[in-house]
């Protein structure tokens, strides 16, 4: 009897703030756990009225992996690895707005990719808590 692997694709989301002072910017850590295949990121700013003025940095395990535009409604990053990742960390940068501008919406990190199995699991509470 042959057991195959099982891949459950699942996505999570994280508020990231857009950082407006001149002072060093917050950075969102999220860490990722063993046997995930990373296949997305994904940036939603449509309701971010000045994202298309802010930029960001993004890491993947240290590494980085973009610098540049957030954009008026953000963007998708296709991963294509068939190794798994284990750490993310995006950094925003608004700084030129920081003398006109008190607060700004934030946007939503979503992450996407599917979890490595070797036998039938059920996704538990705790599984879930996990990532929360």
């Amino acid at each position: 009897m042959w057991v195959l692997p099982m891949q459950v694709e699942i996505s999570f989301e994280y508020v990231l703030d857009f950082c407006v002072s001149e002072e060093l910017c917050e950075t969102l850590k999220i860490e990722l756990p063993p046997h995930f295949l990373l296949k997305s990121i994904e940036l939603n700013a449509e309701n971010s009225s000045l994202s298309h003025l802010c930029s960001c940095n993004i890491k993947i395990d240290s590494e980085s992996a973009y610098s540049g535009p957030i954009g008026k409604e953000g963007f998708v990053m296709e991963i294509d690895t068939i190794t798994p990742i284990y750490k993310l960390e995006i950094t925003t940068d608004c700084g030129s707005l920081s003398d006109w501008l008190n607060e700004i919406e934030p946007c939503i990190v979503k992450v996407t990719g599917q979890y490595q199995v070797d036998e039938e699991i059920i996704l538990t509470k705790e599984f879930i808590d996990e990532w929360v």
